[in-house]
């Protein structure tokens, strides 16, 4: 028995106490019983006996389960809940402690006075952790800690994606909206974009994307935060962004345009699996055991369930676990207060200089592509109405052609070639020569082919203009030439 501890006062008879099974937001707090009950505890303090019904969706059936004093240890309270260690049941067997509510605070604290007061070292040594975990600095409220506050930024960058780029609330609706605000792509962002590694993580695609993200963060990121300080967690979390990217490049390429936080959360995960092997054998077995065993779960389900449903970009999730996984284990710091100012800087140094040098090796290291976003979007925006009016052109050009059999109609054609075709073909030309790419690149060799097709295209109708006013077989042949290469170029164009 603790010696701080006082002596349990034994009640004068029997006493039963109302007490409820499931704590909020929590179902299945409790493996042994669900809804309400019954605690009753005996005069002398020997037995506590709990009544209520079996778990389970269809079980409605009574129970009741007697403890004896030697079967509790390890007893705590928070307000109306009270909770404690035992070998016995289900609890036992799970590992669990058996929680139950009591009607209120004040009641809690008087069944807390009656139940035993034995503790073990294990207990011991983290109720002690606990207590140092509480000591260290932390954010005067949740929305001012950098977990809230990633949380927030992201919430943020929802509303505006969805309210002023239509990105779509529930679903995409506009993929070009995350293409052009920064979702990775291996051509988008090794052509020069490299900010798509950290903007990337701060979109999602929908809004159960987002809270399904934000939700694991919460979960974890508040203790982790905790353990490795401000600076420190920030820099596991943006380094977790950027190594899952950088993976996600590495394994798709420019096949796939990837956004959300699923790798830095990732990486806080395997922050905290990293803290746990650097500090094991300081932390209690009940403090580290579960921390790992969550860890490993959370990263075992979500990496099963993106291998079997497609579309998931696991790359991300196992580059930012692995990540935070490294870089958790390097910059892990002790909760001893007065160890860890200088550690914390140190380990600042060390875990960011780490970071460049493997993110730059590995940015170097990745494929490059033939395109530069930036070109292909300009070139969209620059030529989308380029190429509509010779569709409508070429139409009037056959329905034309095939009344040609009269010189007041072949007189008509010609000028309209001189007063449509030819002038269409020209501005088009003018307006590809005045776009300027990269040489060599994908984009620009397909302006150097389509302002040679407009060219030769102008040049093939002068001809047919020709032919037809002068009879002249050289402009026929001419003309053939000509429409062959047209037909030549764009059939290169269709050419990946």
């Amino acid at each position: 028995m603790n010696p701080d501890t006082p002596t349990p006062v034994s009640p004068a008879s029997d006493l039963t106490f109302p007490v409820r099974y499931n704590l909020p937001a929590d179902a299945t707090a409790n493996p042994e019983f669900k809804g309400s009950g019954e605690l009753t505890i005996s005069s002398d303090l020997s037995t506590y006996r709990f009544t209520g019904t079996k778990p389970g969706l269809f079980s409605g059936q009574p129970k009741t389960l007697t403890f004896t004093s030697a079967d509790i240890r390890n007893v705590t309270q928070n307000g109306a809940l009270l909770s404690f260690v035992t070998d016995v049941g289900q609890c036992g067997r799970l590992g669990r402690r058996f929680e139950f509510l009591c009607a209120d605070a004040d009641a809690a604290t008087t069944v807390r006075a009656m139940l035993p007061t034995r503790i073990d070292a294990e207990f011991t040594a983290e109720q002690d952790f606990a207590a140092r975990l509480q000591q260290l600095p932390a954010a005067s409220s949740w929305a001012t800690s950098v977990t809230g506050l990633i949380i927030l930024a992201n919430i943020a960058v929802f509303i505006v994606m969805g309210a002023f780029f239509h990105a779509g609330w529930f679903e995409v609706d506009s993929m070009m909206a995350y293409i052009r605000y920064g979702a990775n792509n291996g051509a988008a962002t090794t052509g020069g974009e490299w900010w798509r590694l950290l903007t990337s993580a701060f979109l999602h695609f929908g809004l159960v994307h987002l809270l399904l993200n934000m939700w694991a963060l919460f979960s974890v990121g508040g203790l982790l935060e905790r353990l490795l300080g401000r600076a420190l967690y920030l820099l596991l979390y943006l380094a977790s962004a950027i190594g899952g990217g950088l993976l996600s490049i590495a394994w798709n390429g420019d096949k796939l345009w990837s956004a959300g936080a699923s790798g830095a959360v990732f990486g806080v995960y395997g922050g905290l699996l990293g803290y746990v092997l650097r500090h094991k054998e300081a932390l209690p077995r009940s403090v580290w055991k579960p921390l790992q065993n969550s860890a490993l779960t959370f990263a075992g389900y979500n990496l099963i369930y993106g291998a079997i449903h497609p579309g998931i970009d696991n790359a991300a999730h196992i580059g930012g676990l692995v990540t935070g996984l490294a870089l958790g284990w390097l910059i892990a710091i002790p909760v001893e207060p007065a160890l860890r100012p200088a550690l914390i800087r140190k380990n600042f140094r060390l875990g960011l200089g780490a970071c460049l040098i493997v993110f730059v090796a590995a940015g170097a290291a990745l494929p490059r592509f033939n395109y530069r976003l930036s070109e292909e979007l300009a070139w969209e925006d620059a030529t989308k109405d380029l190429f509509e009016p010779e569709t409508a052109l070429l139409k009037q050009d056959q329905e034309s052609r095939s009344a040609l059999s009269t010189p007041a109609a072949q007189e008509k054609y010609v000028a309209w070639v001189g007063s449509d075709v030819l002038p269409y073909y020209e501005k088009a030309a003018q307006k590809l020569v005045a776009l300027h790419f990269s040489p060599g690149l994908r984009t620009e060799r397909r302006r150097l082919a389509l302002l040679e097709y407009v060219r030769v295209q102008a040049d093939a109708y002068r001809h047919l203009s020709l032919a037809i006013q002068n009879d002249s077989e050289a402009d026929v042949t001419a003309y053939k030439a000509s429409v062959a290469r047209a037909n030549q170029i764009l059939a290169g164009l269709k050419t990946p």
